[in-house]
């Protein structure tokens, strides 16, 4: 199955997960116990603010600390958009060639972001914003469109890149040598990269033609299988630091996929729910999404919480959660019933 995983969601300008169907089980992998975290009560108690011109804004990235990156937009009055970073509680706009859309993916401790620039026309061009430069990323040809997803404080980047005869491939770059690439291993047909740990362990996950598979591995060893929750068909991964792993899968039967942390390679389900993971930090605290609900969520010591939400204008329809930080603050934004996104940080209390 031939796909292209960027795309832009309705309710914002995000980066979309499109998965197959896949049918074929495969063996599941014994649970383990959930991390065990200290009780918070989760405040909305920040509202980033917008660049001006711009309405809406969707957080998908953090340094690990305070500052978060993301995508900001204004479709009432043009169909631009842009990438964010907000650093300190200000905001700013990345550098974004003219007539050109940008989306931030990335981001470490350092502050350099990662993410793409659409021109007017041709493929997405996979970039890094470093030191208020805008760096462009290699890719093998013009034709090749690549999503970088994430970069680790030594600079190795990661995503997927699409080649129009062969589909989605895993890839890396290095800030360094930021016009080379290498192309990661997998047994799948198509591969994808979500994110590098600080160590230099990535993860994503690979298809074949009847599953989606989660993996982690190496740029230079390849992806290898990570293990299902028992009864789980198909799975893939989204966020990682050194001990956690945090994605989807799916159980045979089901409708859709629910939430999986991997502690040390064990998975464990975090909800029953139509739910999915976002973010995952180093006490494995577990932030994501309750499609069921609708609401935003933290799984926390085996229990989902719901985020709060706040009236702010135009009446709230749903939240999301893009990312959490090592301090326990989560970036994400709430979703209006005049088509807005307005971004928004919960702290743990």
């Amino acid at each position: 199955m031939r796909y292209r995983l960027l795309s832009l969601a309705v309710a914002g300008v995000a980066a979309a997960v499109v998965l197959p169907a896949g049918v074929a089980p495969a063996a599941p992998g014994t649970a383990a116990a959930g991390p065990v975290a200290a009780a918070c009560t989760w405040r909305l108690d920040a509202k980033l603010a917008l660049p001006a011109g711009l309405t809406s804004a969707t957080v998908s990235a953090t340094d690990g600390t305070a500052d978060f990156a993301g995508t900001a937009w204004n479709f009432s009055v043009s169909d631009q958009f842009f990438a964010v970073v907000w650093r300190a509680g200000r905001v700013s706009r990345l550098p974004t060639p003219v007539d050109s859309g940008s989306m931030a993916f990335g981001m470490n401790s350092h502050g350099d972001v990662v993410g793409v620039v659409l021109p007017p026309a041709g493929p997405s061009r996979p970039v890094l914003w470093s030191g208020g430069r805008l760096i462009e990323l290699g890719v093998a040809a013009p034709d090749i469109s690549a999503n970088p997803r994430d970069i680790n404080d030594a600079g190795l980047i990661v995503g997927e890149a699409y080649l129009p005869a062969n589909g989605n491939r895993a890839i890396a770059w290095s800030a360094d040598q930021p016009s080379k690439f290498s192309y990661v291993a997998s047994p799948g047909s198509e591969s994808y990269l979500s994110a590098v740990t600080e160590t230099g362990t990535v993860v994503g996950y690979y298809s074949t033609a009847v599953q989606t598979v989660a993996a982690t591995g190496t740029v230079a060893g390849g992806l290898q299988a990570l293990p299902l929750p028992a009864g789980a068909d198909n799975a893939y991964t989204v966020a990682a630091n050194s001990t956690y792993v945090a994605g989807a899968a799916h159980t045979a039967g089901a409708e859709g996929f629910h939430a999986v942390l991997w502690a040390s390679g064990v998975p464990k389900d975090l909800s029953k729910d139509e739910t999915a993971a976002s973010g995952v930090n180093s006490a494995g605290t577990v932030v994501g999404n309750n499609f069921t609900t609708g609401r935003a969520v933290v799984w926390s010591g085996g229990t989902e919480q719901p985020l709060p939400t706040i009236t702010i204008g135009p009446a709230i329809t749903s939240a999301a959660v893009g990312v959490i930080t090592e301090t326990n603050a989560i970036g994400g934004w709430l979703n209006t019933s005049a088509g807005d996104s307005r971004p928004v940080v919960w702290h743990c209390r």
